[in-house]
């Protein structure tokens, strides 16, 4: 319901009814109980086309906020969200022993909105509110950070692989020009978010994406894809990376079939891409590319993939509560 008024500001409970394909009685039900919190705005009623006026609603911005975060090996990079996914605030600081507390700091900033829920990017599988496989921030291993956190900030709390945030964030940015969607990721490491049919594809066990693992050959040095690309990297042998990325995406393509791969990389250039883009034609034929996009993007990806995430979780909570 939030989203809808999110994306169609001014608009009227017979409007909100039909897009979401719900009965009126339902929508009037639902928009009065968000009015009387607070949650959106009465913004008056429709000129008169003939008939009765209806009256026509918005969110209300500064009701609440999440505060996000992106945990990376040595800092953690935070904003307050507004609820039409406003950056009100930003901070960074060291990722040390005492980040919990640091960022418990930013709960009760004054003349921001109240924050309601704490979301978190690792760069990591999270299973079961336990984090696995996270190498560039190995204190984290193992641990059930949703659980330390909750105790520290007392708020509902949103633990997320930091590249599925990613491409959830991405995915907003081609909202209905595309359905599948992979956002892949190159730097300290690899990753990579899959959305299909305009939702993040999350697995059982949350291992989707964990393509550092993907077997291609005997052919590099006992090395998994991610060992074999850092050794490279540290190399300054770009050749060889856009050789196995353009195999990667291939395998890629040949079972999802996106419609557009976004390329998030401070090591790729445009005209890297160029060269991927001919390699992958060579494999599996122009007619099946992806378009390959490089990401422009900062951390406000992972900010806006977050506070997604809580909008789309938002209702739960609540009941929880």
């Amino acid at each position: 319901m939030k989203l809808a008024v999110i994306e169609s500001p001014m608009i009227t409970k017979p409007q909100l009814s039909k897009m979401l394909g719900l009965s009126l009685v339902t929508v009037n039900k639902i928009v009065d109980e968000l009015a009387a919190n607070g949650e959106i705005l009465d913004m008056g009623q429709t000129e008169s086309t003939g008939g009765r006026k209806a009256k026509q609603y918005m969110l209300n911005k500064n009701h609440k906020s999440i505060l996000t975060a992106l945990v990376r090996s040595g800092a953690v990079s935070c904003a307050i969200v507004n609820l039409i996914g406003e950056i009100c605030y930003e901070n960074s600081f060291a990722h040390d022993e005492n980040w919990i507390d640091r960022l418990a700091e930013f709960i009760h900033i004054e003349d921001l909105p109240p924050v309601a829920c704490v979301g978190v990017a690792v760069p990591g599988t999270v299973h079961d509110d336990i984090i696995r496989n996270i190498p560039t921030v190995p204190e984290l291993e193992g641990i059930k950070l949703a659980e330390a956190l909750m105790e520290k900030l007392g708020l509902p709390i949103i633990i997320e692989n930091d590249i599925n945030i990613a491409a959830m964030g991405a995915c907003y940015r081609f909202a209905g020009d595309v359905s599948n969607m992979v956002f892949l990721y190159l730097d300290k490491g690899i990753g990579m978010g899959t959305v299909l049919r305009n939702e993040i594809y999350q697995s059982k066990r949350n291992f989707a994406g964990e393509i550092a693992y993907m077997y291609l050959g005997d052919c590099y040095d006992g090395k998994n894809i991610e060992q074999y690309i850092l050794n490279c990297i540290d190399k300054g042998d770009i050749s060889s990376i856009l050789d196995i990325l353009s195999k990667v995406l291939a395998n890629v393509s040949c079972v999802l079939d996106p419609d557009v791969v976004v390329v998030d990389s401070p090591i790729l250039k445009q005209e890297h891409l160029d060269i991927i883009d001919n390699k992958l034609s060579a494999i599996i034929g122009r007619d099946f590319l992806p378009a390959l996009e490089l990401s422009s993007y900062n951390q406000d990806i992972y900010y806006q993939g977050l506070y997604r995430l809580y909008m789309e979780k938002e209702k739960s909570f609540r009941e929880e509560r």
